[in-house]
This record gives C-alpha cells, sequence and structure tokens, in this order.
C-alpha cells in the first residue's frame, strides 16, 4: 500500500474576527443593524408609553363619567323621593277630599229624605248628636245594578210618575253608554252609586286593582254628573278587609241588601214578584231590595211590585236616604244591609 508524507504538522495561530480586524464594509454594516435594532427598541418603548398615557386618559374620563352618572343617578333618586312623597301627600288629600264629599253627599240625601217626608205625611227626621228620632214611616229602598241598559229609559219614566226614588248601582263600562241616562237618575232624585268598572270580583284583586275598578267607574260617572258615587256596591256582594279598606280611604260606605229577588236567574217577572213580596223573605220596613234593571222582565216586576206597596203604605227611598233616617248615616268603609227600624 502507497503512503504520503504530509511532512511535519505546525502550530497554526487562529486570530479572532474582531472588529478591529473586520473589513471596514462589514463593520458598517454592523453598526447599521445595530443602529436599526435600537431605533426598533426606542419605537418600541415610545409606542408602549404612548399607549399607556392614553390608557391612563381613558381610564379617568371614565371615572369622570361615571362619578358623573351617579351625580345624575343620586340627582334623580332624590328627584323620584320628591315626587313619591308629594304624590303620597295629594293621595291623602284626595282621600280627604273623597271623605268629605261623601259626608256632605250623605247629609244632602237625609236633607232630601226629610223634605220629602215631610210633604208626605207631615212627619219629618231631625238629628241630634248623631241620634235620629224615632219615624214610624215604612220604609224601602229598591236598588237596581249592572246598568245602565237597553231597558232603563223606560224604569225611569215609571219610577218617575209613581214619584219613587231608587238607587242605580252602575258598571263603569255599561254607564259609559248612556251618559244621558245617569245625568237624568241624578236630576230626578235617584241616588248613583258605583258597582266598579267590570263588574270584577274584588276580593281576588290587589288593593292597586280594587281602587282602579271603583276609579274607572267614578270616572265615567263623574264625567256624566259632576261628582263620584255616593255609595259602593261590590259585585255579588263580596267582600274583604282590602275591599273594605280601600272603600274607606275613598270615602264610600258598602252596599249590599236584604232582599234578593233572584231575578237574574229566574228571569221571569212573575217569579221576581213572588220573592219580593214573599210575607216570609221578602220586603219588610228597612228592606233594601236587590234587582237588575238590565232585564225586560225585572221591569215588569218593578211595575207591579211598586204598585203593592204603595197601597201597603210604603215610602221609596233611596240606600243614603234610608241609611240617614235609621242609621244616622253611613260610615266609609262599613257594610249596610238594611234600615230596619231600631237596629
Amino acid at each position: 500500500m502507497a503512503t504520503f508524507d504530509t511532512g511535519p504538522l505546525e502550530d497554526v495561530d487562529v486570530v479572532a474576527a474582531s472588529p478591529a480586524h473586520m473589513p471596514k464594509g462589514q463593520r458598517r454594516q454592523r453598526v447599521i443593524v445595530f443602529a436599526v435594532l435600537l431605533a426598533v427598541l426606542l419605537c418600541a418603548l415610545t409606542a408602549g408609553l404612548v399607549y399607556t398615557v392614553q390608557l391612563q386618559k381613558a381610564q379617568a374620563g371614565l371615572r369622570a363619567a361615571l362619578s358623573e352618572k351617579q351625580e345624575e343617578n343620586a340627582a334623580l333618586q332624590e328627584k323620584n323621593d320628591s315626587l313619591s312623597s308629594e304624590n303620597s301627600r295629594l293621595s291623602d288629600e284626595l282621600g280627604s277630599e273623597k271623605s268629605q264629599n261623601a259626608a256632605l253627599a250623605a247629609e244632602n240625601e237625609q236633607l232630601k229624605m226629610q223634605v220629602s217626608l215631610k210633604a208626605a205625611n207631615g212627619t219629618t227626621a231631625t238629628t241630634d248628636a248623631g241620634q235620629i228620632a224615632d219615624n214610624k214611616a215604612k220604609l224601602v229602598a229598591l236598588t237596581f245594578d249592572d246598568g245602565p241598559g237597553q231597558y232603563t229609559a223606560e224604569l225611569l219614566d215609571f219610577l218617575r210618575e209613581h214619584h219613587v226614588r231608587a238607587t242605580f248601582f252602575l258598571i263603569g263600562r255599561n254607564a259609559a253608554k248612556y251618559p244621558a241616562l245617569i245625568q237624568r237618575m241624578e236630576a230626578e232624585g235617584h241616588a248613583v252609586g258605583n258597582h266598579t268598572q267590570n263588574h270584577a270580583r274584588l276580593p281576588r284583586l290587589s288593593a292597586d286593582g280594587v281602587r282602579k275598578e271603583i276609579d274607572d267607574c267614578n270616572a265615567v260617572i263623574r264625567a256624566a254628573i259632576g261628582h263620584d258615587a255616593v255609595m259602593l256596591r261590590a259585585p255579588g256582594g263580596n267582600t274583604n278587609d282590602t275591599v273594605k279598606g280601600v272603600a274607606r280611604n275613598m270615602g264610600l260606605p258598602l252596599a249590599h241588601w236584604s232582599v234578593d229577588t233572584k231575578d237574574w236567574q229566574s228571569r221571569n217577572a212573575d217569579k221576581i214578584v213572588a220573592a219580593a213580596l214573599n210575607p216570609k223573605n221578602g220586603i219588610k220596613n228597612g228592606s233594601v231590595v236587590l234587582m237588575h234593571d238590565i232585564y225586560r222582565t225585572t221591569v215588569d216586576a218593578a211595575k207591579i211590585i211598586i204598585p203593592r206597596l204603595e197601597a201597603q203604605g210604603y215610602r221609596f227611598v233611596t240606600v243614603p236616604e234610608l241609611l240617614a233616617l235609621r242609621r244616622g248615616g253611613a260610615v266609609a268603609g262599613e257594610v249596610y244591609k238594611n234600615g230596619h227600624p231600631g237596629r
């Protein structure tokens, strides 16, 4: 095998590639790269500082806006509290005025009754410290619910012919269709009562719901005759403490009844007459009689009942008149079923 002699190896001196030993062009290139990197770093730092400053300004702006909104909210809350207080005050004043109106209406009914009785038989009722003098007159209060309706005008004609005053408990949604009939009721001496706006079952409602049913009906009545109803009759006679409390605050006594003709059930004039004149459960001195003027048969029955009661010596009065004579008046929120003597 052939061999090659490379000769003796010599130490080689390796010189580091330092800038001093670099070519001039290479050193310049490195300086440029370093300068560029430094510039980029400075730009990044500057951008970061600018962003930080802007963020701080934005945060300061948001804090200022939040503080302004909080001040606005506080001002609005203060205004709302003030309005709530004013609303409460006005509600109290309204309740007081309604109570005064109800008292004045009851007093007016009592005065009308005194004049009527004096003209009829020379007797009158007088008050002394809230006590009503004994009155031997046979009194009955006819009441008609749920109207006005298509037969109400005919009933009013008959009542006027016989000089009969009655009490009409109106449903607001029906009454709104017949403002002239409401005005006629008032003009001819009848009492106008509230039977709610929609014939609602009041114990199922909240206090606000009860108040709205009564208020809406009163608004219809007030638009026709200039004042609210003098009494409230809860549909079905259904009441509870809530209903009584609302009625009390609105200045309205509650009128129930002692004789139910069940005219709404039988729709038969003969049966209605029989129920009204039943010797055991029918009309007696001081009775409050429940009927409905929305039925043809009820109007027909009334034309029979009234002459028969007249023949028995009865005087026809409104419910407020009856209570003024027999109870010394009516108290808002209290339930009254009759005006029987001595009770």
